[in-house]
């Protein structure tokens, strides 16, 4: 599988999106040589027991906080819906500082 990584530089921090995360609901990751939050852009799975999940990723400039809400996909309704099971109740709030 091929991955692609995007990264994106902001005034505060840097985000770097990825495919496929073992744990969906994000990361700061802070060492010596660098600062960033560790987001999966999304991911989709065909006939797999894991759900297809997404998450919108919002700045909040004000309250200099980073915003992500959750999706996925239900088959059975065919539809998307907040992820209650990542977050607290499908939202996760991280500081532009870490």
């Amino acid at each position: 599988m091929t991955k692609v990584w995007v990264f994106f530089q902001s005034l505060f921090s840097s985000i770097l999106l990825t495919g496929h995360l073992h744990d969906p609901e994000g990361v700061y990751v802070e060492d010596l040589d660098v600062k960033y939050h560790l987001f999966q852009a999304g991911c989709a799975y065909q006939n797999s027991s894991y759900p297809n999940r997404y998450h919108y990723i919002t700045y909040d400039w004000d309250k200099k906080s980073i915003q992500l809400d959750f999706r996925k996909f239900v088959p059975g309704e065919r539809k998307w819906c907040v992820d209650a099971e990542k977050g607290e109740d499908g939202k996760k709030t991280f500081s532009l500082f870490g």
